[in-house]
């Protein structure tokens, strides 16, 4: 069952500012709060999707996540599903990984052929730069597998839970994960 929401909305007066506000979320949950599962969960929200895109207008798909253990040619299931998406005309942002900047480390289902695959960059007062954390290409079939680099080092973001039992509602963190939401939110604007 979807969670409904609005993008970028300040509900618990933090003062955090997204990328796209008041964009409509359909939140298709396929992680634990531990941030593990199962990539056969993320096949169905995505199978939902096509199943449902008549009836929702869903027009970008964020994937923050990854399995960087499997096939890595862009034809696993999860690859799959996500071309079929763009095939429909749904942009899909997803991370590339955090496997380090060494050729190959890029996981599926960034390995897609025609998703939007995201490294992670970090800008602070010495530069703007690759993130050493943020996996890169080439797919096993050799394609170059990062299409854009978006900031992901050390990200202020809202949470939608409170954090370890307090009233905290934002986070700061690094990695892929956190830069695909920013070209996902360029993408819905």
């Amino acid at each position: 069952t979807p969670l409904y929401s609005s993008a970028a909305s300040d509900v618990y007066k933090r003062q955090i500012q997204g990328v796209a506000p008041g964009a409509s979320i359909i939140d298709l949950r396929v992680l634990n709060c531990a941030g593990s599962g199962y990539m056969s969960s993320t096949d169905e929200a995505l199978q939902w999707i096509l199943d449902h895109r008549a009836e929702y207008p869903i027009k970008v798909v964020n994937l923050s996540l990854g399995a960087p253990d499997v096939q890595k040619d862009g034809l696993d299931t999860t690859s799959i599903l996500v071309n079929r998406l763009v095939a429909q005309g749904i942009f899909v942002a997803i991370a590339a990984g955090n496997s380090g900047d060494g050729a190959g480390t890029i996981s599926s289902p960034g390995t897609a052929e025609f998703a939007t695959t995201v490294a992670a960059a970090t800008v602070n007062k010495y530069g703007k730069f690759l993130s050493q954390f943020s996996s890169i290409g080439p797919t096993s079939d050799g394609r170059p597998g990062i299409d854009i680099t978006a900031p992901g080092g050390g990200i202020r973001a809202a949470l939608t839970t409170a954090k370890v039992f307090g009233s905290n509602y934002e986070t700061t963190m690094s990695g892929t994960s956190m830069a695909t939401p920013y070209v996902a939110g360029i993408a819905a604007l």
